[in-house]
């Protein structure tokens, strides 16, 4: 039995039509492909070759990923956001900068009897 073009046309215009619609509705890149992001690298817990304060804007999707040398647990104060890296196993912290301020980022690591900055994130008004 052979088909009707009839039939197929309209099938063809719909899919067209739902490909269209669904592009029209999705943003180019997601929302963490547009983020600022930063690589940090601990040795003897602190940031090499980083500067000592990472500067974004008030809004802005921020991504910072760790790495380190040692097991040291840090703390994005004011966000109250906590990242664990390890030698070997990178972890990352994540978030939008809702408030503005200068944030530090504390480590806590093992046998250390007393929090002390890693490196300040400034969040500027936009």
């Amino acid at each position: 039995m052979e088909m009707s073009p009839y039939i197929a046309l309209p099938r063809q215009s719909c899919i067209i039509a739902l490909i269209a619609t669904l592009a029209a509705g999705v943003p180019s890149q997601p929302l963490a492909d547009e983020a600022e992001r930063f690589t940090l690298n601990l040795v003897d817990g602190q940031p090499r070759d980083a500067p000592q304060t990472l500067r974004v804007t008030e809004g802005d999707e921020v991504v910072i990923g760790w790495t380190s040398d040692r097991p040291v647990d840090l703390h994005l104060h004011g966000y109250d956001l906590r990242a664990s890296p390890e030698p070997g196993q990178p972890a990352e912290m994540a978030f939008r900068a809702r408030a503005s301020g200068r944030f530090a980022v504390e480590a806590h690591g093992a046998g250390e009897h007393r929090h002390r900055p890693v490196l300040y994130i400034e969040v500027y008004p936009k």
